[in-house]
């Protein structure tokens, strides 16, 4: 009866945000690759459904095709990643109200909700997705590994071990990197548990070998599709995608002038720049060669020195979202209720700040990158 009223709780209130913002919000996609991954399931580009979605893994594309067999007037790409978060937030709202008890559970689980809402529900994107199903994996195991330790109901432990393990594997079909991006944030939760879970080592080595075995054999299966020819010449593409898809900091004028002196057309720089990458008007691999070697040519990397500058202009900036504020909040909780716990705070906010200054390095700073960063740090001292 606790179990099921605590989970009718969690429900509810996740009912009531996504209602909300399905109802009242300008939803969209927070990524063009969005609109071509669900193109590409829907059949859009062939005569049929096509399951290599490149950036999420083909399996996921498999658990929706029969769906789309079944209602092919019905964009379960769509569907698929909302039901991810929907998921997600309502199996960490309800351990909230199982830890925290009804009153301030439900509290931190609107708060928590009501902040995300807008990154998750209204700007949907598969990045964002994949680093929402990984913490609540983590959440997950990490309370599993706790019931455990206090023997309790075995059964209730057990779910909520499955639950993990699938909602992990999950984060990885939506994106492998952002997946592997948590893994020091949950070794850092986990070193910090280490004497509270000796006793029950060999369920948490054996879970996490579980887990990680899986997801690596789940990501090799998917990369081992693009050797055909026909997505060869995708994967080739990628590099190059990232650079001028993305944005990179580079001198274009001096692009312009040595495309110039190399009898290059000009005009290829702009179009590329422009380039959506999914239109039926492609540039071969070869022809986009010599411009990217110019654009790496005369990229600006910053310099060594001045990286703790901008990183303090990352925290800064940051510092202006309510996922920074969030961060804050459930940081100050954790130290005037467990200074214990607390160093994981500490530890997570390096692990942010290693992990900005290499992606500042390489230029190649992305919100909802960041947003999978602090998303992680501050979930995580739930546990």
């Amino acid at each position: 009866m606790f179990f099921k009223r605590n989970l009718s709780i969690a429900v509810l209130i996740n009912i009531y945000f996504m209602a909300m913002c399905l109802t009242f919000c300008h939803l969209r996609y927070g990524s063009i690759d969005d609109y071509f991954m669900a193109g590409i399931l829907s059949g859009m580009y062939g005569e049929e459904y096509n399951i290599h979605l490149f950036f999420v893994n083909a399996i996921y594309g498999c658990l929706l095709l029969p769906l789309y067999h079944l209602f092919p007037q019905i964009s379960w790409y769509y569907i698929g990643e909302i039901a991810s978060i929907f998921i997600s937030l309502t199996i960490i709202t309800y351990i909230l109200i199982n830890k925290m008890g009804r009153s301030w559970g439900c509290i931190l689980g609107i708060l928590m909700i009501a902040t995300y809402a807008k990154d998750l529900y209204v700007v949907l994107q598969f990045t964002q997705c994949s680093a929402i199903l990984s913490v609540t994996g983590m959440i997950a195991l990490m309370d599993a590994f706790e019931q455990l330790r206090n023997n309790q109901s075995p059964k209730a432990t057990y779910v909520l071990l499955l639950i993990g393990v699938l909602c992990l594997w999950w984060g990885s079909f939506m994106r492998w990197e952002i997946f592997l991006m948590g893994v020091p944030f949950l070794a850092a939760a986990l070193l910090l548990c280490v004497r509270r879970f000796w006793k029950k080592r060999v369920y948490v080595i054996l879970t996490l070998l579980v887990v990680y075995a899986g997801a690596f054999a789940f990501h090799t299966f998917d990369q081992s599709l693009y050797q055909a020819p026909e997505y060869k010449k995708f994967v080739e593409f990628q590099p190059f995608r990232v650079l001028l898809g993305d944005g990179a900091f580079y001198n274009e004028q001096a692009v312009y002038e040595d495309m110039q002196e190399l009898g290059l057309q000009p005009e290829d720089f702009n179009l590329l720049k422009n380039w959506v990458f999914y239109d039926n008007d492609v540039f071969a691999p070869d022809s986009v060669q010599p411009i990217v070697q110019l654009i790496n040519r005369y990229t600006i990397r910053p310099h060594l020195k001045s990286i703790p500058v901008l990183l303090l202009q990352n925290f800064s900036h940051m510092a202006k979202t309510p996922v920074f504020v969030l961060w804050l909040f459930f940081g100050f909780i954790l130290l005037i209720s467990n200074k214990q716990k607390s160093i994981f705070y500490w530890i997570a906010l390096a692990i942010i700040a290693t992990v900005l200054t290499y992606f500042i390095y390489i230029n190649r700073v992305v919100y909802r990158v960041e947003f999978g960063l602090w998303l992680y740090a501050t979930l995580l001292t739930i546990v």
